[in-house]
């Protein structure tokens, strides 16, 4: 504790990473407790793109860099912990390093673990074999095969009948008389769809007439009033039946049978990736999140897995922490650990390499991977290196861009490399080792040019294959269903609805198809429309009146008079004149024009 003793010649205090990493360096016999106590950290306007750490956090390894970088007081149990004596004593000893006494404290105990043994080599030993092909799900479709057969995989008649179900029997319980077939879904599933690629400001003007804004596909497919009867009345659950523990009940039942099928039809790839997707939502509700610097700030947090070109193969929605979730882990952690449960339930027999960032990514996550015989690769946080001593950043501005440093634990087979590119970039690895060297492309400033720098494999296969859930986040966002509604999980739904048929536009690509994401919705909206729309009835009473036009013209007609008083059957207003022999109502203006050549 040399460090300690010389604080006070120190001309500021100790941080929280300096403080924690003396501590871990303490060869102590007697097990002392000893409790760090960090002042609340100021971002100082800083903008950042990561999720902050766990409230009341007792985990010094799930601390974000704010608050790692913040003044810390350390107090030492005189006591040692033993298995007889294990009481705690909060009495502070005269080794406290002194902070700002007048602002409020946050209390995190330190753990202390059995550090791993790092030495400088290379990971020889990847956790599991390299397959590079994806495999197709066993389906009878190919390029020849029309867009909509590939969107009825992810959205069948069975689910679609169960949202019929739900949404007529919510419209009940509100005494709203409602009836909607699986035809009448399905074309509603078509409008919302046309909405996306061709948005107008309000819902209601696709069935205006005006020709600025007429839209003859959709006005003649279903009338304004069904289509407004079903948005208002849609639901995916029985709401007397619902779970009170779960947040997202409502829309729970959809969750799970889209999964499903998302699983069951996925063209499979070993190299998947795991990160957050943004669901926009301005309203109020207890899992609305905030992430400063995302391109959607404000919304609901999902949890998904991805192929490498935006294959939604798990989703799950973020409602904070629960009683019932793993205690013995955080929270990027227990959620690779359940997408993991899932690839290995699906598909026994396949080795998978997941990838995550630095929200995700310990030494404890990369151990419990290996133990199941699963890669994984992400960026880290300083203070989740296992006490990894590789150069801190004031070495690497004296480097060249490109330059790296590596060293490995033997013991749980993990790679830990830092590498210089336009920033320090600090990864973790049970799959890829630094050789061999790749070539990456990047212009200098300096030189006015492109110059290409050798950045260790590990890096190469992270860029290549972490972007797969902000591709999903791409293909979405493009095209994203535009007609919002004011329930809180109508965003959730129409998300939902994006994700089936990106993920039908992607398969479809995989088998053969070679249309853009754009054609291809916009084949799926039209087919959906022309398929199951129906042509609705004109306002106001019809002339239910079929003459053959032959025999209009061929017989001769004469023009009665004191007749029943029937509408016209051309111009629909009502008259007391008919045709003698075609027994029609008309007036004297409209019987040449029901009658021609006559």
């Amino acid at each position: 504790m040399s460090n300690f003793n010389d604080y006070w010649e120190r001309k500021r205090p100790l941080t929280v990473h300096e403080l924690l990493a003396e501590l871990e360096n303490i060869e102590d016999g007697n097990h002392y407790k000893y409790d760090v106590y960090i002042t609340p950290p100021t971002d100082a306007g800083n903008d950042t793109d990561e999720d902050s750490g766990e409230e009341d956090c007792q985990n010094p390894d799930r601390l974000n860099h704010n608050q790692l970088d913040a003044e810390a007081e350390l107090y030492i149990n005189d006591k040692p912990v033993t298995e007889e004596n294990n009481v705690e004593d909060n009495t502070p000893t005269t080794s406290s390093i002194p902070s700002n006494p007048h602002k409020k404290v946050r209390k995190a105990t330190s753990v202390i673990q059995e550090k791993p043994k790092w030495v400088v080599d290379d990971l020889k030993n990847p956790i599991c074999e390299n397959w590079s092909e994806s495999l197709l799900p066993p389906i009878s479709l190919g390029a020849e095969n029309h867009s909509l057969d590939f969107f009825e995989l992810f959205m069948p008649a069975q689910l679609v009948l169960f949202l019929v179900k739900h949404t007529v029997q919510y419209a009940a319980s509100k005494n709203r008389q409602l009836t909607v077939s699986v035809e009448d879904m399905y074309a509603f599933l078509g409008i919302l769809y046309v909405s996306g690629y061709n948005v107008l400001p309000r819902r209601r003007m696709y069935w205006e007439e005006n020709d600025d804004v007429q839209n003859r596909l959709i006005s003649t497919s279903m009338r304004r009033k069904t289509f407004e009867d079903i948005f208002r009345n849609l639901h995916a659950a029985d709401n007397s039946v619902l779970d009170p523990t779960d947040r997202m009940a409502k829309v729970r039942p959809l969750i799970v049978a889209l999964n499903r099928l998302f699983m069951d039809y996925a063209p499979i790839e070993q190299s998947i990736s795991i990160d957050e997707s943004m669901i926009p939502y301005f309203g109020r509700h207890g899992c609305k999140q905030f992430i400063r610097g995302k391109p959607i700030r404000f919304g609901f947090k999902s949890w998904v897995m991805a192929t490498r070109l935006g294959y939604c193969l798990q989703f799950n929605l973020y409602q904070g922490r629960r009683v019932n979730d793993k205690q013995d882990c955080g929270l990027g952690e227990s959620v690779v650990y359940n997408f993991a449960d899932v690839l290995q339930t699906h598909f026994e027999n396949l080795k998978f390499s997941l990838f995550f960032d630095n929200f995700f990514t310990s030494v404890k996550l990369l151990t419990t991977l290996g133990e199941r015989r699963i890669g994984g690769t992400g960026t880290v946080r300083i203070n989740r290196t296992g006490n990894c001593n590789l150069p801190n950043d004031q070495y690497y501005k004296k480097t060249e861009r490109g330059s790296y440093n590596h060293k490995i634990d033997e013991a749980n087979n993990i790679l830990a490399v830092r590498w210089k590119d336009n920033s320090i970039v600090t990864l973790l690895s049970n799959q890829y080792g630094v050789k061999p060297l790749q070539s990456a492309a990047r212009y200098s400033a300096k030189e006015k040019k492109k110059v290409y720098i050798p950045p260790p494999n590990v890096v190469s296969m992270y860029n290549k294959y972490m972007g797969g859930v902000d591709q999903f986040d791409n293909n979405i966002a493009t095209y994203r269903i535009s007609m919002r509604g004011k329930k809180w999980y109508m965003p959730i739904i129409m998300w939902m609805f994006d994700t089936a048929m990106n993920n039908a536009w992607r398969l479809a690509r995989n088998v053969g198809k070679s249309l853009d994401n754009l054609a291809f919705r916009r084949e799926v909206g039209q087919a959906l429309l022309k398929k199951y729309g129906k042509l609705p009835l004109r306002n106001g009473p019809t002339s239910n009146y079929s003459y053959p036009l032959a025999a209009r013209r061929n017989t001769k007609h004469i023009i009665l008079t004191n007749q029943l008083r029937r509408r016209c059957a051309v111009c629909k207003s009502k008259t007391v004149k008919a045709c003698s022999t075609c027994q029609v109502p008309l007036h004297d203006k409209c019987f040449s024009a029901f009658h021609p050549n006559n």
